[in-house]
């Protein structure tokens, strides 16, 4: 058997700027609510680690990137969120 994606069920990711000064930005993920979202980061959108796993009960999603690290998880620059099917 093969997997199918389907970008309309692929989760929507943005990233809003700063509200305040000295906060981090907040990554939203829109999609689904009740199923199992997984937040990866990258430097180089080769290798990808996992940041935070969630299934949130309201939608959107928000997550904050961590200030600890420079506004980033090691410094990451991309982003992407995974839905399990």
């Amino acid at each position: 058997s093969s997997d199918v994606c389907s970008s309309d069920l692929a989760p929507k990711v943005s990233i809003a700027k700063q509200l305040e000064t000295g906060q981090a930005p907040v990554i939203s993920v829109q999609g689904e609510a009740g199923r199992v979202y997984e937040l990866q980061a990258s430097t180089n959108l080769l290798h990808w680690s996992s940041v935070q796993k969630a299934i949130p009960s309201v939608m959107p999603w928000n997550w904050r990137i961590p200030a600890a690290n420079g506004g980033g998880t090691n410094n990451a620059g991309y982003y992407r969120a995974l839905m399990n099917q």
